[in-house]
C-alpha cells in the first residue's frame, strides 16, 4: 500500500531521475563486471588471460565514455524546460 502511494505521490520529473540514475550506476558496473570476468578467466583458463585483457580494457574505456554522457542525456537536471535566463549582473 505504501509503495502504491508512493508511486502516485512521486512526481514525474523525480521518477524520471531515478530511473536515470539507476541507468547511470548500472554503466559503472559493467566495469566491475569486466574486471571481474578477466580475474575469474584469468584464474581459470591462465592461457585465455590476454585475450580476456584485450576485452576487459575495450569494456573500461566504453564505461568510461558512457557513464557521463548517459547521465547526461538522461537526467532531467540537465534539461530545464522553463526557458528561464539567469544572469549574474
Amino acid at each position: 500500500m505504501i509503495s502504491l502511494q508512493l508511486r502516485w505521490t512521486t512526481s514525474r520529473r523525480n521518477r524520471r531521475a531515478q530511473i536515470s540514475l539507476t541507468m547511470t550506476t548500472l554503466a559503472i558496473m559493467v566495469q566491475h563486471f569486466a574486471s571481474g570476468g578477466k580475474t575469474l578467466v584469468g584464474m581459470i583458463y591462465p592461457d585465455y588471460g590476454t585475450y580476456a585483457l584485450f576485452i576487459r580494457n575495450r569494456l573500461i574505456d566504453i564505461g568510461m565514455i558512457s557513464v557521463p554522457w548517459l547521465f547526461y542525456f538522461s537526467h532531467p537536471m540537465f534539461h530545464d524546460r522553463s526557458g528561464r535566463v539567469s544572469s549574474n549582473t
